[in-house]
């Protein structure tokens, strides 16, 4: 059994993400979960989602995912990473999915500083009407990373992945039209489920009763698959014809690329609790590794049998097999583990309640613009020791305010701004932060 002692905070890790980049390096994600410890008057919950590199066996803060109360009765500051993807399976080139709390409706931002969202009034509006065309909390990519596909729970909206590309609402009665007729003209009525890694135009969706249907016609044209179950993830075999699905408790499997009647029960092992975590490994066929809470089992013959490999004191939140390797990734609420050629290795351990967050910075920084000189657009990035109400500011050498970057509270961490410049003359500009009773200028040049 293994497994290392946790503090009396709560902080555990959870949601193991991985994949291998144009390298051969796996690229690994997951999230620390913490609440305060009992008697403290401050509440929150942190979630955020972190970057794991395998070669130095360090992290860092990708994405904040929180939520903090005011001293205020009833108020709140909140940030909230629903879903997040990968272009050209780069690190960074990421895009993500957030929304700022109940009620609020989810926006998209990309490595670039683009974003897209629904104006306010909008949502208000659609709350009146009762009409949730905006709720959705996950995404997905094409395989070929050109199509964004927007899923509700009854249906799903394809959008361009160029974030200059996506559409813009206006804030009135005639954005909130333009909305609900672009979502009625552009969607289909499934949730998109998934999309097959070897064959980008076979998609698989789900209805309301969680049955499955597949489409050898993009996001057109699908077909009843399989109604035995309410189908939650699927998994791809390095053999094309092989997926496997599961839900809550049970795992199922197709010889046929998932046609209907294609699909058997696989039987789990006796000893499994419950069924929680799976991962395929694409380099070999027939090669499935599942988990409970504490065991790892693993099938060599796409699930006809079981072997138990490993048992965790601490409970398992995740699973990543690296192709091409003997390399497994458990994920416990306590450590991160490499199990190589059956051996696990503890890489990281969850930080105790004492330890500084290596993200979190101890003091309020501007940074230098990049590029600089620029035209018309560069980038400002700013360190935050605490989250705070935060004013960036633009002015030209006369002291003149032309541009107000930020004027929000902002999470604690780094953060990053674009400015555009595209109406400006040439000339050198100061820029000014204003955050936590710090006041730090710099100056930029835009040459054009």
């Amino acid at each position: 059994m293994f497994g290392s002692s946790i503090s009396a905070q709560e902080r555990y890790f959870h949601e193991l993400k991985g994949f291998e980049d144009s390298t051969d390096t796996t690229q690994l994600f997951f999230q620390i979960h913490e609440t305060p410890e009992e008697g403290e008057q401050f509440n929150y919950r942190y979630d955020h989602i972190y970057h794991f590199d395998v070669v130095t066996n360090t992290y860092y803060k990708l994405f904040n995912n929180y939520y903090e109360e005011w001293t205020i009765p009833g108020m709140y500051t909140a940030s909230y990473t629903t879903d997040y993807h990968f272009f050209d399976s780069d690190p960074s080139k990421w895009i993500r999915m957030t929304t700022n709390g109940e009620g609020s409706a989810p926006s998209f931002h990309d490595h670039r500083n683009a974003g897209f969202g629904f104006p306010f009034p909008i949502i208000i509006k659609a709350q009146m009407n009762n009409e949730f065309y905006y709720a959705a909390n996950k995404f997905l990519l094409s395989i070929a990373n050109d199509s964004l596909y927007y899923i509700t729970d009854d249906f799903t909206v394809p959008f361009s992945p160029d974030s200059s590309k996506w559409p813009y609402f206006d804030d009135d009665d005639s954005g909130y039209d333009e909305m609900i007729s672009y979502f009625d003209s552009t969607h289909f009525d499934y949730s998109l489920l998934d999309i097959h890694p070897n064959n980008d135009s076979l998609y698989f969706g789900i209805d309301g009763n969680g049955h499955l249907f597949r489409s050898e016609k993009y996001s057109s044209d699908f077909e009843l698959a399989d109604s035995s179950m309410f189908f939650s993830a699927l998994f791809f075999d390095q053999n094309p014809s092989y997926i496997y699905g599961r839900n809550a408790n049970m795992l199922r499997i197709s010889n046929n690329g998932g046609i209907q009647g294609s699909w058997d029960k696989i039987t789990l092992p006796e000893n499994l609790n419950k069924l929680l975590f799976v991962s395929t490994d694409t380099s070999i066929s027939g090669s499935l590794f599942i988990s409970d809470s504490a065991s790892v089992y693993h099938s060599s013959d796409y699930g006809n049998s079981f072997e138990m490999l490993l048992e965790f004191d601490s409970q398992i939140t995740g699973l990543y097999k690296k192709p091409d390797s003997d390399i497994l990734y458990v994920l416990t609420r306590t450590d991160l583990y490499k199990v190589e050629n059956g051996q696990p290795t503890s890489i990281k351990q969850v930080p105790v309640s004492n330890e500084e967050s290596p993200e979190i910075p101890n003091a309020v920084s501007l940074k230098q613009n990049y590029p600089n000189p620029f035209n018309p657009t560069t980038t400002i990035e700013y360190e935050l020791d605490k989250t705070t109400f935060t004013k960036l500011t633009v002015f030209d050498v006369l002291g003149r305010k032309v541009r107000e970057l930020v004027n929000e509270i902002r999470p604690a961490g780094t953060n990053t701004v674009e400015f555009k410049a595209t109406n400006l003359a040439s000339g050198v500009y100061l820029y000014r932060l204003e955050a936590n009773g710090v006041v730090q200028t710099k100056r930029l040049t835009l040459i054009k």
